[in-house]
């Protein structure tokens, strides 16, 4: 026969670990019931009043952007509810479990936030790059060909950095100057890689 399984969370050498509780069905049946109520009466409704919590809590965009939880938030969120009649009464190892869980599963979310935001910030700085030819010309008052031998200048001059690629130079670079023709040229030069590359998956 098989066994009855709850949803826990343990530590094992610092790492937490999703498992499950399980109680064999040779134990008591007053223990098997003890042990079901608990979890569903009184643990899993705990877990998913500190998930509520944190999704409403006022600091949820700060670490979304940093991709992670406090130390420490899960346990201050918990340790008022453990006086809720509707959470009382659990082992202390049971109030550790729930943390662990909604620690693992926002540790797991926020991190997955961040990567969005960071995708959606480099299209968003991207699309107040792109320009079409014309509108560069235009707007540094220069010919097609002027710009293109500024970008072919600035990339000749662009130091070999190993932690940053060609394009992550070139979009420093367009931050920190305020000369509209280098910006306008590295706009040029970034924008021809885009069409390369489209190319090459077509």
């Amino acid at each position: 026969m098989s066994t009855r399984a709850f949803p826990c969370v343990l530590r094992r050498r610092g790492v937490a670990r999703q498992i499950t509780i399980q109680c064999k069905l040779i134990a008591p049946e007053s223990t098997r019931h003890q042990l079901w109520k608990l979890m569903a009466e009184k643990n899993t409704p705990l877990i998913n009043e500190l998930l509520k919590q944190l999704a409403e809590h006022p600091d949820l965009e700060t670490w979304k952007q940093k991709g992670k939880i406090p130390r420490g938030t899960v346990k201050n969120l918990c340790q008022p509810l453990r006086n809720n009649s509707d959470f009382l009464g659990q082992p202390g190892r049971f109030y550790s479990s729930a943390i662990s869980l909604v620690e693992y599963i926002y540790k797991s979310w926020l991190k997955l936030q961040q990567r969005l935001i960071f995708q959606l910030k480099g299209q968003e700085r991207w699309l107040t790059m792109l320009k079409s030819d014309e509108e560069l010309i235009t707007e540094c008052d220069c010919s097609l060909e002027q710009i293109q031998n500024e970008a072919k200048r600035i990339i000749n001059n662009l130091g070999s950095d190993r932690e940053q690629n060609t394009s992550s130079q070139l979009f420093n670079l367009y931050d920190s100057t305020q000369d509209t023709f280098t910006q306008c040229a590295i706009s040029r030069r970034l924008a021809l890689r885009d069409r390369i590359l489209t190319k090459k998956w077509l």
